[in-house]
């Protein structure tokens, strides 16, 4: 079995007329919800799995397709684990081969301190788009809404590139009870793209912090029906956000960069991996692997059987 590599993106931008459709449809969206149901539907049916059980307290949420599973869900899974303390974590993967859908069993039923449950997608969607890697970015916001309606806890949505330096759901825990919506606003940058940093989105129960995590969902699965060119979940974000700040109450407070460290500190909860320059660098390779080098037995299998990257 061979998986393809990720490419990247060269255009890293928006026309204007794309970016003035993705602001409307993430208008109307959080206006009435039904209007881009449909959308949403065709994701939620595609869906399979079973979602978290008991996890009230809290889940963190990530999304990944074959080659991120094999080179860093693992890993980010086992750098949880060692902390010894239980978490919830949703998994949902794209269009998964049955080698990774063996090898995920096999691991839930492995991990003790992590709980981890799994949904899965045929990929369909993602094969409407110039760039699947486009959904890959955004479906942990489209399964985040599910994994909320399941278990009536809060969740966190992460990037499945990240390292956990300490245990995540406390640190996030105490950042809860101050606003809907947890998120990593930037300095007002000129690229509406770029004001929302998408690595950690936290989402409380609240009445309106559900109304988001249905509204975010459903302005996803609007923007992907536009076959945009460039990622949209940090756009798609950024107005939403505003737009319930404005007109609905929406309660948002700053995530601590602790919780998606892109610099490496050593005071870091999660280090994440921004872009292919950080995940080549020395500091996240020994780390990965040092988690590896702690969890032989456990890691070795996925090794023995990891697909190689198709030439």
């Amino acid at each position: 079995m061979q998986i393809e590599e990720p490419v990247v993106i060269k255009k890293k931008w928006h026309p204007a007329w794309t970016r003035f459709r993705l602001r409307w449809r993430t208008e109307r969206a959080a206006a009435k919800l039904e209007r881009y149901a449909p959308a949403y539907r065709a994701f939620r049916d595609d869906v399979r799995g079973e979602f978290p059980k008991d996890a009230r307290q809290g889940c963190l949420v990530a999304a990944c397709n074959d080659y991120y599973y094999w080179n860093f869900a693992i890993t980010m899974l086992h750098s949880i684990e060692r902390h010894g303390r239980t978490e919830f974590f949703h998994l949902h993967l794209c269009e998964p081969s049955p080698q990774t859908q063996e090898h995920v069993r096999k691991l839930a039923a492995s991990l003790k301190h992590v709980r981890l449950s799994w949904t899965a997608d045929s990929g369909k969607l993602a094969q409407t788009l110039v760039y699947p890697t486009i959904y890959y970015a955004s479906v942990r916001f489209l399964i985040a809404d599910l994994v909320m309606e399941a278990s009536g806890g809060p969740v966190l949505c992460l990037d499945i590139d990240g390292i956990a330096v300490r245990p995540i759901w406390p640190a996030f825990d105490a950042e809860r009870g101050k606003a809907d919506v947890v998120l990593i606003k930037r300095d007002s940058p000129k690229d509406v793209g770029r004001r929302i940093l998408a690595s950690a989105l936290g989402i409380e129960p609240t009445e309106k912090g559900g109304h988001f995590a249905r509204a975010l969902a459903r302005s996803i699965a609007a923007a992907l029906q536009l076959k945009p060119l460039y990622h949209v979940d940090q756009t798609v974000i950024h107005y939403l956000t505003d737009r319930m700040e404005r007109r609905h109450g929406l309660q948002v407070s700053q995530m601590p960069k602790a919780l998606a460290d892109f610099d490496f500190n050593e005071d870091a909860v999660i280090w994440t991996a921004k872009g292919w320059q950080r995940k080549k660098s020395d500091v996240y390779a020994q780390a990965m692997r040092a988690i590896e080098e702690q969890f032989p037995d456990e890691l070795d299998p996925s090794h023995a059987t990891k697909p190689q990257a198709a030439p």
